[in-house]
């Protein structure tokens, strides 16, 4: 059996994909993105309450053919594989 580091992907609004360790493409693609006036605009309040979390949003702004994808993550994970 190998032994692998999996290196996250990075998406930066939807159009631009990298492999997480490419700090030069994510910078470029943020610095790119600040640039651009959006079309839209969301805001997200999200609160956690006895183990569940409540996630609230309101859009604005142009938003057809548009999509709101959520993923709620660990900061920290371990898992020891035999």
């Amino acid at each position: 059996m190998q032994s692998q580091v999996y290196t996250p992907q990075v998406v930066v609004n939807g159009k631009a994909e990298f492999v997480g360790s490419d700090q030069v493409a994510v910078a470029k693609a943020l610095i790119s993105s600040f640039q651009n006036t959006p079309g839209n605009s969301l805001k997200l309040n999200g609160e956690r309450h006895e183990g569940k979390m409540a996630i609230t949003y309101q859009v604005s702004g142009k938003i057809e053919s548009s999509e709101l994808v959520i993923a709620v993550v660990q900061k920290q994970a371990e898992r020891h594989i035999k």
